[in-house]
């Protein structure tokens, strides 16, 4: 059976990304670590610290605090959903919160249902006054 175009370019692209990703695994095993964290990158990123919840739960306990400076020290810019209370303690650390939980209710109790909208908007205007006055540019 002949070899078609198709196949000759889906297998000549397979084995080159093959030989890509297979190169990178290497490198990154034998890399030694240069200890270095970037911090003015272009790229800004974030944790969501409730994520490790599950870790807290497990006895594993990390209070925010702790875990604001090693996300710091990590090099990323923001930790993702934080309560009102949670947000002065990432800015004390220079870090932002940069989406905060602002009383738009929860995915069970939230916008999708229009029963929740009044008490959603209520909540909303109660906090975004005060996410604006800590630098929380997302609720």
């Amino acid at each position: 059976m002949a070899l078609t175009r198709r196949q000759a370019i889906l297998g000549t692209g397979l084995a080159g990304a093959g030989a890509l990703l297979g190169r990178g695994g290497a490198d990154a095993q034998t890399a030694p670590p240069t200890g270095r964290v970037v911090t003015k990158g272009r790229l800004k990123q974030s944790v969501s610290w409730w994520c490790y919840q599950r870790i807290r739960a497990e006895g594993r306990d990390r209070p925010l605090p702790e875990f604001a400076r090693a996300v710091k020290d990590m090099g990323l810019t923001a930790i993702d959903l934080l309560k009102e209370d949670e947000w002065p303690v990432v800015r004390d650390l220079g870090l932002i919160c940069s989406m905060g939980y602002g009383g738009g209710g929860t995915i069970p109790d939230g916008l999708n249902n229009k029963a929740n909208h009044d008490a959603i908007v209520k909540g909303l205007e109660k906090t975004l006054p005060k996410a604006a006055q800590m630098g929380v540019p997302n609720l």
